[in-house]
């Protein structure tokens, strides 16, 4: 069995990565995100994370985490939930995304149709020290340590088909029931 793992911070490609890779072997994506919870408000998103962390609330992260679990088990998948590779104990490939913050705004801002890079620098910013302190909190991960991946990629480097190849070299390389194919 296969199972990528993507991970990063906010806007760094794990979902057009994913999607790429999950389209291209015909596996399932599996992209499920507190933001998507919130239908994709970035306001909603930091109210709902300061809330999780202010009332220390683990009973919403667990219930994510085993929706999770559930949707990886028994199948081929590709990951890109941000504790995905902390959280699918089966992973073979368990992937980082390296982006620098100008860049990730710069990104959101273009999707967005806002001018304004500044301001989503600080909606980056604030969104990400939120998800790593609730981790801390919950989990007890601290997102800076990245020695369980296997692999870093710097998104700002590589192109989206040198991103895929390079995964798809690693997954290859550790599917040992072939389920990849030649």
């Amino acid at each position: 069995m296969i199972g990528i793992c993507i991970s990063g911070y906010t806007s760094s490609g794990k979902s057009t990565l994913g999607s790429s890779i999950a389209s291209k072997l015909g596996i399932k994506h599996i992209g499920m995100s507190y933001k998507s919870d919130v239908g994709n408000d970035d306001t909603r998103l930091i109210g709902m994370l300061e809330k999780l962390i202010s009332d220390k609330d683990e009973a919403h992260a667990r219930e994510f985490d085993r929706r999770v679990e559930d949707e990886a088990s028994g199948s081929n998948f590709i990951a890109t939930t941000r504790l995905s590779p902390w959280l699918i104990k089966n992973a073979t490939v368990r992937v980082w995304l390296d982006c620098g913050l100008q860049e990730r705004a710069r990104r959101r801002a273009a999707l967005s149709g806002k001018k304004d890079i500044n301001s989503e620098m600080k909606t980056v910013d604030r969104i990400d020290r939120l998800t790593s302190e609730h981790f801390m909190k919950v989990y007890g991960i601290d997102m800076n340590d990245r020695r369980i991946f296997d692999i870093a990629i710097n998104t700002e480097r590589m192109t989206l088909e040198e991103e895929i190849e390079q995964v798809l070299l690693l997954s290859i390389g550790r599917d040992k029931d072939n389920v990849l194919g030649d």
